[in-house]
């Protein structure tokens, strides 16, 4: 596929608007934890307020009406909750000013800069195949020599879920490229085989939904029959072929049997523990949560139950629920989950090219993100929600565009 820009990123001069676009797309991968207060603050933080300030003085900071009263609806449901709930005010404020913050820089730049969504997926999954390309090398570097416990790619991050995060879009978009028509296929096959390297139970899951996506148009008739056994195949060949899936697997299978989550790994145990609190969460307020923010005061009422105070692993994933699922169920109850899969649903009603391709990238990202990550403003996240929401309103834009063009012939 052929993505042009608008915006002049190969000229040789290093203007303002060619430094805020490839310094937004280079925080999505800037999603590395400096320090924890209450949520995590990323290495990309520090870029975005600096680029928030730039915007600001040339004008082109934008807040638009309906972002600000999804924001003000939000606060005003968490503090509606609170009078049921323990969160303190401040909780409730953190949250939505970090949403604010962030949500605003990337719509701004997203909508506001001369560059098409999809040439902002080409220049993000630029940037997406050379940090899967250091990775590789890395991989084959640090095995060679025996440094350490090497045994999966992280690339340029401390773990192998952050480079699924960050290019899980990635690799959907190229894939689906290639099937469409036959271009960007080293880049696909370089993040085929990243994803294999990685062993990553999250990779899995998201190349399984990527393929779900991208080959259904294939899946009719009598064809579809072949999709369950073909499942069934890949989740076998997963399990007896990579030790860190299986690992999990039996672990989530003995502790949910066992009713005992004090010997799984450390990533089953922070899932599984905060499965429960969560549940007792939206179990006591389920229609509205405990309110935005208030899952880490939740997390001392109910954690006993599963989980020993003076274990190592109390706390583990207590400020972000470990799923962006569970946490909105406990935080924003009845009324979140309705709201986020309705949005999600809404946004993805787009038909043809690009826009069925720019769709199939995120999706996947959304899903695979929102099951294990539960932080509301990660540095990546409103990028790709940007970029899925523009998708939408362009698609809706063409097909207007169509209709009154029809009218009037």
């Amino acid at each position: 596929m052929e993505a042009r820009l608008t915006l002049p990123l190969n000229a040789a001069e290093w203007t303002l608007e060619r430094y805020i676009v490839i310094s937004t797309t280079v925080t999505v991968f800037l999603n590395q934890t400096i320090a924890q207060t209450g949520f995590d603050i990323a290495l990309g933080y520090p870029v975005i307020l600096v680029n928030m300030l730039l915007l600001l003085i040339g004008g082109r900071l934008g807040f638009h009406p309906i972002h600000g009263a999804i924001l003000a609806v939000i606060t005003l449901l968490g503090f509606i909750a609170t009078a049921s709930s323990n969160t303190p005010a401040n909780a409730i404020f953190s949250q939505v000013i970090g949403i604010a913050v962030v949500s605003t820089y990337y719509l701004s730049v997203l909508s506001r800069f001369p560059v098409s969504v999809i040439s902002w997926m080409e220049l993000y999954g630029k940037f997406a195949a050379a940090v899967s390309l250091y990775g590789v090398f890395t991989y084959l570097f640090l095995q060679h020599t025996g440094a350490g416990d090497y045994g999966r790619l992280t690339s340029i991050f401390s773990e192998p879920s952050f480079y699924i995060y960050t290019t899980l879009p990635a690799l959907g978009y190229y894939l689906g490229c290639y099937l469409s028509d036959r271009s960007h296929k080293w880049k696909a096959l370089l993040l085929l085989a990243c994803y294999l390297l990685a062993q990553s139970s999250l990779g899995f899951i998201g190349l399984t939904l990527v393929l779900a996506l991208q080959l259904r148009r294939y899946l009719k008739s009598w064809r579809i029959l072949l999709l369950f056994p073909s499942i069934a195949g890949l989740l076998a060949a997963l399990y007896f072929g990579v030790p860190a899936f299986r690992l999990r697997v039996n672990d989530t299978v003995l502790s949910i049997a066992a009713s005992d989550v004090s010997t799984a790994n450390a990533s089953t145990l922070a899932l599984l523990s905060n499965v429960y609190v969560a549940a007792r969460t939206f179990w006591d307020h389920p229609l509205l949560g405990v309110g935005i923010g208030g899952y880490q005061y939740a997390y001392p009422v109910y954690i006993g139950d599963v989980m020993d105070r003076s274990s190592y692993f109390y706390g583990l994933n207590m400020h972000d629920a470990a799923s962006l699922y569970l946490r909105i169920a406990a935080e924003m109850g009845i009324v979140g989950l309705v709201a986020f899969v309705m949005a999600l649903v809404w946004l993805s009603r787009v038909k043809g090219a690009p826009f069925e391709q720019v769709r199939n990238a995120i999706v996947p990202y959304i899903l695979v993100r929102a099951f294990r990550y539960g932080a509301y403003f990660s540095v990546e996240l409103f990028f790709f929600l940007g970029l899925y929401i523009l998708n939408y309103l362009n698609y809706r834009n063409t097909q207007s565009s169509q209709s009154s063009q029809g009218i009037t012939t």
